[in-house]
């Protein structure tokens, strides 16, 4: 009988001389539900065996969770709260706890995870001066945690995180800077804006948020984006929700204007500080926003 598709291509990636082309994608994350029901158990093998006997293949952790023959759940969790101080291997480091914490979430949405991801990414900056080609070897990790959380469930801590990255990073590396903007859109989108590129350049919304970028940035100047965001002050010129709680509240961050050495003054309302022009002869909106003193810093 013929194999299906789905084995073909796991063993194929599977085969230490897979070529890095294919390989770079990582293993298909729908493996598990399209081959067929009689070749499932020889996949679990060759998942069980290669992760947690040999571990020559530590993205296959994405299956962990929904193994039926095995307690792959149980094994994750063991190998993300190993005592590292004894175990030697990459399967515990740092950057592979993060990938282990992020499939443990989205299966669980147990906020212990988060906490996980958040220590391991301490870790990293600790590099920056304990060991710094460290450091640079955990930056595509490091921005990579910021996209998968991006992506997770959303919660409070979360939110949190990424308020605390956008107000605070200053983006001195070309990573770092990738990774203010992650976070960035993230805090915006938490809020009902989204900062994606629009198709339409006269699009109202995208000319809108063009405004919202200013060259110079300073952290009082993100706190008051981040105060007028939350209070609602924006919510005329999207066109997306909030995203909200399980209680369907949308999230408010922690910090405050004491956080700040420097003088944080209120801004004045958001009418006064956008002219906005309309009509550009084709019929099409045309809304030009002009920033008009501190409001983003």
């Amino acid at each position: 009988m013929r194999h299906s598709e789905a084995y073909e291509d796991f063993f194929v990636m599977l085969n230490p001389g897979c070529p890095s082309g294919l390989r770079k994608d990582g293993f298909n994350p729908d493996t598990l539900k399209s081959v067929y029901d009689w070749e499932l158990k020889e996949i679990e093998d060759a998942i069980w065996d290669s992760f947690v006997i040999q571990f020559r293949a530590y993205d296959l952790c994405i299956f962990m969770p929904y193994l039926k023959e095995y307690d792959g759940l149980s094994e994750l969790k063991r190998i993300l709260f190993a005592d590292t101080s004894s175990v030697r291997g990459s399967k515990y480091s740092v950057t592979h706890k993060i990938k282990y914490a992020v499939i443990l979430y989205k299966y669980s949405s147990d906020p212990i995870y988060i906490d996980v991801i958040l220590e391991c990414l301490n870790v990293i900056d600790s590099y920056k001066i304990t060991d710094y080609s460290k450091y640079n070897s955990c930056l595509l990790s490091k921005q990579a945690a910021f996209v998968e959380m991006g992506n997770m469930k959303p919660c409070q801590k979360i939110y949190d995180f990424f308020v605390k990255n956008y107000i605070e990073n200053t983006g001195e590396v070309s990573t770092e800077k990738v990774i203010h903007f992650i976070s960035k859109e993230n805090v915006f989108r938490y809020n009902g804006i989204c900062l994606s590129p629009c198709p339409n350049e006269s699009d109202a919304v995208w000319q809108f948020m063009r405004g919202l970028n200013p060259q110079s940035e300073n952290r009082v100047g993100r706190l008051g984006v981040l105060r007028n965001l939350e209070s609602g002050e924006f919510n005329n010129y999207v066109n997306c929700d909030r995203v909200v709680d399980d209680m369907g509240k949308p999230f408010r961050s922690k910090y405050s204007e004491s956080d700040y050495n420097e003088e944080y003054k209120p801004n004045e309302s958001f009418d006064n500080k956008y002219i906005f022009v309309s009509d550009d002869g084709d019929g099409k909106k045309n809304i030009l926003a002009r920033l008009i003193g501190n409001l983003f810093g």
